[in-house]
């Protein structure tokens, strides 16, 4: 969307957290447990702006923490999937002398257009912005280096300057906020390690496209998306000015302006967004959005699932079949036209697909299943200033799913503090794909794919993997900085309790493993359950050989474990990469 749309938090003094991933049972999926209604960071990114024909940057002068004054070209924004252009604060714009676009002696005003109102903005002048990573160490503000550590460029753009004049949305006054423009051809990296260890914020780091440092980021899954054009819900005055620079955002599932173009949703078209709570479900396109620190569901989807507010009631408050809904909290977003107070709760269910799950069933393993779901309800409404025509958004992803979390209600309700489920976050714009990372704190000890299973595809894995260091967290099971044949020795032996040759992993190697063999003999897409057991991929007399020299032997297999959690004490730790013992 052109503005950042919901609440954000950051700030806070954490003291403890719990975070806990289960395994329901050996069918089911992984499920993530504990993700709260606010994200302890959102992911922010080192900027600089340049006039056009010049190499060096705007400066301002700004007072450092003794109250002494120095010069600066930096510019700390918000990173924001959720805003369509690039928003520089007023003050901002006013230390570094941001000239503002003129038409016919006037100033060119953008607004974006809303049912509660328009909000605003002037428009630059064409400028270039330049960006560098939102490190601890990141050298910022150094000139000298300013070519090296600056070194994504983009331009010519036109940014957003304002809001204009009062404004009711405190949310938006005095905040930068670089959205898709600055994402374009581009793989973002969020290192959310420090977050979840309550010691610090989102490492943000651009890189191009292709660039081999995010592809070997070794990634477990990745969420589809589709960008949506929201150019028809904004206006410029005079209307013959240049508009500020704009782009698509990301959604998860369809483009949902289809609802209003009537185009076609293609067949391979992403899945959306599954909730369920109370025996109702629902499945749409929510944005992702990263400047959002809270997740929001609009009032026709809630009211799918018997949802709806109290219309009566003095503050925001949620019924459910006419009743107030447990566990409620209040939170205040900022969008288009103002600030608002939503009630929110938390669903029974929420499943983000995955580029690996069946997009046709919400209930494949492969995808992220969260259990107690935090939502506020409420809408996010765009207008066209021309057709007269709306668009309410079904849901907003924020970055509450993503990263540790906490427990927020206004005005001063605070609760639990937990870790999120991941640790490294990839955000591919010419793919539109968010490829993700598992917290290795959560993964149970054996599962290396994590798709909530102990099984055979483990064993597969760990044959890909063979010397390959990018998994050592999750594949590593000898604790020796590599992944060998040792670890492969490990999760046979002591992990499954089985044996070299055991197909079907009953702990003996018997007549049934020497059918599964024969079965799939010569197969060249084969695995350890299809009597592959030297990881080849091809089911051949080598196998034949190792069943041959394990048959009649029995291991002692470990009972499948019907629940399993891993608590995580978010602070305090001594190291960071420890993992749960063996499940027994």
């Amino acid at each position: 969307m052109p503005n950042t749309l919901t609440a954000r938090t950051c700030g806070f003094s954490i003291l403890t957290s719990i975070l806990t991933l289960a395994v329901p049972a050996a069918s089911q999926a992984i499920v993530i447990e504990g993700v709260q209604n606010a994200s302890l960071d959102q992911p922010r990114i080192n900027a600089a702006i340049r006039l056009p024909g010049s190499a060096t940057p705007l400066t301002a002068l700004a007072e450092d923490f003794f109250g002494d004054i120095f010069e600066t070209f930096n510019i700390q924004a918000f990173y924001d999937t959720g805003a369509s252009g690039i928003l520089v604060s007023t003050q901002t714009a006013d230390a570094l002398g941001l000239p503002r676009q003129q038409f016919g002696g006037q100033d060119v005003i953008f607004e974006d257009v809303g049912v509660g109102g328009a909000s605003p903005f002037n428009v630059s002048d064409e400028v270039f912005i330049d960006l560098a990573p939102y490190t601890p160490d990141a050298n910022i503000d150094n000139a000298s280096s300013y070519t090296s550590v600056y070194d994504h460029s983009f331009g010519p753009v036109r940014t957003q300057i304002g809001p204009i004049g009062a404004t009711d949305n405190p949310l938006l006054d005095g905040l930068d906020v670089f959205g898709m423009p600055l994402f374009q051809n581009k793989s973002v990296h969020m290192d959310a390690r420090l977050v979840n260890l309550g010691e610090g914020t989102i490492d943000t780091r651009v890189y191009d496209f292709g660039d081999p440092t995010t592809a070997n980021i070794g990634t477990h899954r990745s969420i589809r998306m589709t960008y949506a054009d929201f150019d028809r819900f904004t206006q410029v005055t005079p209307t013959q000015a240049e508009a500020p620079t704009l782009n698509g955002n990301p959604f998860v599932g369809p483009n949902p302006l289809a609802v209003l173009t009537g185009e076609p949703i293609p067949s391979d078209a992403p899945a959306g967004i599954t909730i369920r709570h109370n025996g109702l479900a629902s499945t749409d396109s929510w944005l992702f959005d990263t400047g959002a620190a809270a997740s929001i569901l609009s009032e026709a989807v809630a009211a799918n699932l018997g949802i709806t507010y109290d219309e009566n009631a003095l503050t925001p408050t949620l019924l459910i079949d006419g009743a107030p809904a447990p566990n409620q909290f209040r939170l205040s977003i900022g969008g288009i036209g103002g600030t608002t107070q939503l009630a929110g709760l938390f669903l029974n269910e929420l499943v983000i697909p995955t580029a690996e799950g069946d997009p046709n069933n919400p209930d494949d393993p492969r995808h992220l299943k969260y259990l107690n779901a935090p939502v506020l309800v409420g809408d996010i409404t765009v207008l066209d200033p021309v057709t007269q025509e709306t668009l309410t958004l079904p849901g907003i992803l924020g970055m509450n799913y993503l990263v540790a979390s906490l427990f927020f209600s206004e005005p001063f309700s605070f609760g639990d503090i937990n870790s999120g489920a991941f640790d490294d976050l990839v955000f591919d714009h010419p793919t539109a794909e968010l490829r993700v990372r598992f917290n290795p704190n959560l993964a149970t000890f054996g599962d290396v794919n994590v798709d909530g299973e102990i099984d055979a595809y483990d064993i597969d894995e760990l044959f890909k993997l063979l010397g390959d260091t990018r998994f050592l967290d999750f594949a590593d099971l000898t604790a020796d900085n590599q992944v060998t044949v040792a670890d492969i020795d490990e999760m046979i032996s002591n992990i499954l309790g089985s044996l070299y040759a055991d197909a079907n992993l009953d702990a003996v190697v018997d007549l049934i493993d020497l059918s599964i063999l024969a079965g799939n003999f010569g197969s060249t897409e084969a695995g350890w359950a299809s009597g592959d057991f030297n990881g080849d991929n091809t089911v051949d007399l080598i196998d034949l050989s190792i069943l041959a020299s394990n048959f009649g032997q029995t291991g002692t297999a470990i009972p499948e474990p019907t629940a399993a959690a891993l608590l995580l004490p978010l602070l305090g730790l001594s190291t960071r990469r420890t993992r749960s013992n063996r499940l027994a």
